[in-house]
């Protein structure tokens, strides 16, 4: 009797457990629920391997390496050249198309320098050459040149005119942008009559046209750059710091 009734407890007590889930500590024991977890952890292994299998003949077909991941998750060496050699070889390049040049921005100080530096360069060969004319040295040994007397106050004056462009390399590029353009548009100015003074009761019409025309075009290239002086626009300066006011003060 007694045997009777504690199998019929034991029957009780096991549907109990197993209607509520059957407890933390019988979990590994229960008749449904390890079976399905076991079969779970089966089917996701399953999987894995089915994943694995079409990477592999995925990577075949592309010809692609297997990949190997060291410890600290990066590729290692093997794969990682062999990956950087696909790479650069998928990537094409013209190879007959050359580079662009570069372009550098001169400033307008520099243009006005090298220009002036032209043109005191004509100013010397073109006296120079001047030399070669026949009866030229003999008017200068007979103390005339361009049908004025040589003395001191003729020579002071000549070399005025060349001192100045000499002084316009140096103060192209050391002036103030306002007094560096008013300053060279003056003188350029000035400078394009006096060019055009030399070619008056001369016979030699091509060599002095040809230097003068020459001159002039230098003069012109000083008046323009410095008629186009870039100016700073107002974009490009920084805004004024604004107020801090006792609100905005956390």
């Amino acid at each position: 009797m007694n045997t009777v009734l504690g199998s019929g407890l034991h029957l009780v007590g096991w549907r109990r457990r197993r209607n509520s889930g059957w407890g933390s500590g019988f979990v590994g024991h229960a008749p449904g629920g390890g079976a399905e977890k076991r079969r779970d952890e089966r089917r996701g292994g399953d999987d894995a391997v089915r994943a694995s299998g079409q990477n592999c003949r995925r990577r075949e077909k592309l010809s692609l390496p297997a990949i190997s991941y060291t410890t600290s998750g990066d590729l290692s060496g093997t794969a990682h050249h062999r990956l950087h050699e696909i790479g650069s070889n998928n990537v094409r390049t013209p190879k007959d198309s050359p580079s662009p040049l570069e372009n550098t921005h001169v400033p307008v100080q520099l243009k006005l320098a090298a220009a002036w530096t032209s043109l005191m360069f004509l100013y010397i060969y073109v006296d120079y050459f001047h030399l070669y004319k026949p009866g030229a040295i003999d008017d200068i040994r007979a103390g005339v040149v361009f049908e004025f007397d040589i003395n001191q106050p003729l020579l002071t004056v000549f070399l005025t005119l060349v001192a100045i462009p000499a002084l316009m390399i140096l103060l192209s590029t050391t002036l103030p942008a306002r007094a560096n353009r008013a300053t060279n548009f003056v003188v350029a100015s000035l400078y394009i009559p006096v060019s055009a003074f030399n070619a008056v009761g001369e016979s030699w019409t091509y060599f002095y046209g040809l230097s003068i025309g020459l001159e002039v075009l230098l003069l012109a290239f000083i008046l323009r750059s410095v008629w186009t002086w870039p100016r700073t626009s107002s974009a490009s300066m920084p805004d004024p710091a604004a107020p801090v006011t006792s609100r905005e003060v956390v």
